[in-house]
């Protein structure tokens, strides 16, 4: 799927849609308006809301006691620090960026889009967590959660950032902690990257995390050679460390993962009044998110 199959007006739609506040409380989700948007959304779609827990709701094409082999989740924080909704399709300075209380609701509406209005494998779930803002805690008990179900799982965290946003690139992917039994598939996932039409930005996690990782593939000439052909990730002569997110919490219970995040206009994503997003690249972080989740993780 490229970029030109997705209909604009309803992803728009979404975002608007989506573009409300969102809070928990350490324990729970105290406001449920976007969560329940995405419910209502889902309704006729291929995805079912399969486990509500306090902190993370859960969604997939089938129960996960019947799923067989590793699973794919993708986890997008859907708890915000903004109390107002906040959505203009554009922006005065700037007619082609909309702006609202996108953190983290515009990927949110990706995820909602993808499952809706495409064929995803079954084994990719979604996940919209809470505390990301604070401590991590949806995360943490959705790892929980899996393993007292015995799946094995590896993940892929959604987010915005405001790195590589003046290159105008599309996506950033960040954060890759990759043990090595699922080395290849992160090679398949760059494999992926390198061919697609869409600019990107790699971003390792910073080296002092990644201590605990059995294979640094990154370091391989192979893949080197493979970042280097988008000349996105690295400025003079620097390659940039990325920040905290939801990847760290599943790094630090074993989990294969990744950060797939879009780039915005603030550095400071939790202002009231919301921040801007150029919808060009909205539409192409959701076609190339679509080639992400679809790279095989057996």
């Amino acid at each position: 799927m490229n970029a030109s199959m997705i209909n604009k007006e309803t992803a728009i739609k979404l975002a608007e849609k989506l573009a409300v506040p969102s809070h928990s409380d350490h324990h729970q989700f105290t406001e449920l308006g976007r969560l329940n948007e995405i419910d209502k959304e889902l309704a006729d779609s291929p995805y079912s809301h399969v486990v509500k827990n306090d902190l993370f709701w859960l969604y997939s094409q089938k129960p996960i006691e019947n799923m067989e082999g590793k699973l794919l989740v993708v986890s997008s924080h859907a708890d915000c620090l903004q109390h107002k909704a906040v959505f203009k399709y554009s922006d005065e300075k700037h007619p082609k960026r909309m702006v609202g209380i996108f953190d983290n609701a515009i990927t949110n509406a990706a995820c909602v889009y993808l499952m809706k209005h495409t064929v995803l494998p079954e084994n990719v779930v979604f996940a919209f967590t809470g505390e990301e803002e604070h401590d991590q805690k949806g995360a943490r008990e959705l790892c929980k959660y899996l393993k007292n179900m015995n799946k094995l799982f590896n993940a892929v965290v959604l987010d915005c950032t405001y790195s590589a946003f003046e290159e105008r690139a599309d996506l950033t992917v960040e954060n890759d902690f990759i043990y090595r039994s699922d080395a290849n598939w992160m090679k398949n996932v760059i494999d992926v990257l390198v061919t697609m039409e869409y600019s990107w930005r790699f971003i390792p996690a910073p080296f002092s995390q990644k201590y605990d990782n059995p294979d640094d593939y990154v370091d391989t000439d192979e893949i080197i050679k493979m970042i280097s052909v988008k000349k996105l990730c690295v400025e003079d002569g620097e390659i940039e460390n990325a920040d905290e997110d939801e990847a760290w919490e599943y790094d630090d219970r074993d989990i294969s993962c990744f950060s797939v995040c879009l780039p915005c206009d603030a550095y400071d994503m939790h202002v009231e009044e919301g921040f801007g997003i150029r919808r060009n690249n909205y539409y192409n972080y959701i076609s190339a998110l679509h080639a992400l989740c679809s790279v095989p993780v057996q």
